[in-house]
């Protein structure tokens, strides 16, 4: 048998989690780019714009090194303003096992591109 208070007192919860939802979000705008090394497109690398204020936003890059940046969810964008940027790949030279579930990894770019005070 249900209480017939359940739902008022669960739409009441739901109206007040949702209540602040996005309301002190700043617009967001779409974002994009193209990642290359060596003039050759890099797949699956990971893309950070640090703002100097804000939430910071990322992305990865597909196949062909193109990426949409994201800020809460998927392809959304970013706030306008200013931004520093990092871009890393790294690569396991060997998949995880059970006896070494972190194997060595290799950055694949240069340091440099994943300093923010350089890249």
């Amino acid at each position: 048998m249900t209480d017939s208070r359940t739902l008022p007192i669960g739409m009441l919860l739901v109206g007040i989690v949702c209540s602040g939802c996005g309301s002190d979000r700043p617009p967001l705008y779409p974002a994009g780019g193209l990642v290359t090394f060596n003039n050759e497109p890099v797949s699956g690398a990971s893309v950070m714009f640090y703002p100097t204020q804000g939430r910071a936003s990322f992305a990865r890059t597909g196949d062909d090194g193109r990426f949409s940046l994201m800020t809460y969810l998927p392809n959304d964008g970013v706030a306008a303003g200013p931004y520093r940027v990092s871009v890393t790949k790294v690569v396991a030279r060997q998949p995880p096992t059970e006896e070494n579930p972190y194997p060595h990894a290799v950055m694949m770019l240069p340091p440099e591109y994943a300093n923010v005070a350089t890249a």
